[in-house]
């Protein structure tokens, strides 16, 4: 907007790759912020020939390659894991639980990373839990994970520590903890992904997670100046890829629990 652009939200259904193509084809746009998965075969055909400004992102450096003629953000995991898993191994952890929503999506990529980085810090997995839950809504989420970690809460805390697939599943922990007479760091580590505690929208007055920060705002900036630099280069798309590293926050809810002997 300060660039003097008007963001639209151009419809999809049905047949994407067809939908994708009938938008590019009306030329309602200077330029196209398209999701990574929504790029057929026949959408970049169309792109390449037209030669438009096209970004897109991709939240997981491992899932490809980028594609040709199309600028790329993507957001790299393997520094936020890195240091998260050497704050781990040297409180004197070896071995942790994983905890998440079945069919977390970008959960497939990111727990294979997840898995190879433990294993390569010598913490073994001692046990995989999902629970059934609506991903749409943070408060059915996060009642979901309240419910299933009141039914495994002893087995987690034999364990000591569990990782789980985002900050709203650890924050339905957290609860379930509060509700044993337990406290999060002090009686079980817990760490989470996305650092939603220091997102505007959720405004926790005291962030006690230790969690991923996944830098969403910077990577949203990047990408709208991209797009921007494409636009102003009367169409000559720069084919390229820039990943933003992610960043570990280690807080109160990340201790060598008392009690509990490795």
């Amino acid at each position: 907007l300060n660039a003097g652009y008007q963001a639209l939200m151009l419809p999809v259904s049905g047949d994407i790759d067809l939908e994708v193509q009938k938008n590019i084809r009306s030329g309602v746009a200077d330029g196209y912020w398209i999701g990574n998965s929504m790029i057929g075969s026949h959408t970049l055909e169309e792109l390449t020939r037209r030669k438009l400004p096209v970004i897109t992102y991709v939240a997981d450096t491992r899932i490809q390659e980028p594609l040709p003629g199309i600028d790329t953000v993507t957001m790299a995991l393997e520094p936020g894991f890195q240091q998260m898993f050497n704050q781990i191994v040297r409180l004197g952890f070896r071995s942790y639980i994983r905890f998440q929503a079945a069919g977390n999506s970008s959960g497939s990529h990111r727990d294979q990373l997840l898995t190879e980085m433990a294993a390569a810090h010598a913490l073994r997995l001692e046990n995989s839990v999902s629970f059934s839950a609506t991903l749409f809504s943070e408060s059915q989420l996060r009642l979901a994970a309240y419910r299933a970690a009141k039914t495994h809460l002893d087995e987690f805390v034999r364990c000591g520590l569990v990782l789980c697939g985002n900050d709203v599943t650890a924050l339905g922990l957290c609860d379930a903890l509060t509700d044993a007479g337990l406290r999060p760091g002090r009686d079980l580590s817990l760490i989470g992904f996305d650092n939603l505690e220091e997102n505007p929208n959720f405004a926790a007055p005291h962030p006690i997670l230790s969690t991923i920060e996944t830098h969403l705002e910077t990577i949203g900036k990047t990408l709208a100046e991209r797009l921007l630099e494409r636009i102003s280069g009367n169409g000559e798309i720069v084919s390229g890829a820039l990943s933003i590293p992610t960043t570990f926050l280690r807080r109160e809810s990340l201790n060598t629990p008392s009690g509990v002997r490795r």
